[in-house]
């Protein structure tokens, strides 16, 4: 596991990680695990655990179990396709405004050190490592946005199941992010617009 980076909280450490996770297999569709067993391989208490884990199971990825703990759910093909059809769309367009954008050398260095990352993954065929250096490249290139995107998946699924109340307040919270994330988009180039 990678250190944990000080500006997460320990929710959205679990929530990365345990995704990371699942994605790669580590946690494989149809195993289950206790919270404390989860909680104690990721170095946190079960609260964020169990916050994170109902993020997931709100995103389909796991069924909490009362009891009996965390069931990890397959990814369909659909969900793979789905998946890959919205970063199709967006990450391009993530990677033209960044090329447009002056970097500064904190990001230039993410980028290069995450293909440095892969190169060395690959010649040592350490397929679980370049995994993770090509999700941290594809991450810093679309960073907030997919957030977004489970955000919406995570909508969708609350609006299907007639969840009027649930809906309403992740969509309230998601607009809040989004505004607060383009408020800061707009400081940062001196409100001269992107």
């Amino acid at each position: 596991m990678t250190d944990k980076p000080r500006q997460q909280t320990r929710t959205q450490y679990a929530y990365d990680q345990l995704k990371a996770m699942i994605m790669d297999n580590s946690l494989a569709a149809g195993a289950s695990f206790l919270e404390q067993t989860l909680a104690e391989r990721l170095g946190v208490s079960r609260t964020p655990l169990r916050e994170a884990a109902q993020q997931l199971q709100t995103e389909g990825f796991v069924t909490i179990r009362p009891r009996l703990g965390v069931l990890i759910r397959p990814i369909s093909a659909r969900d793979m396709a789905e998946i890959y059809d919205l970063l199709t769309v967006l990450e391009p367009h993530a990677a033209r405004l960044l090329a447009q954008r002056d970097l500064g050398p904190e990001c230039r260095a993410e980028l290069q050190g995450s293909v440095f990352e892969m190169d060395h993954a690959l010649r040592a065929m350490d397929l679980k490592a370049w995994a993770l250096a090509d999700r941290a490249f594809h991450k810093r290139l679309i960073d907030d946005l997919a957030t977004s995107i489970d955000e919406h998946r995570a909508l969708r699924v609350l609006i299907s199941k007639g969840d009027a109340d649930g809906a309403e307040t992740l969509h309230r919270e998601h607009r809040a992010r989004a505004g607060a994330a383009l408020t800061q988009i707009l400081k940062h180039h001196g409100g001269a617009g992107l």
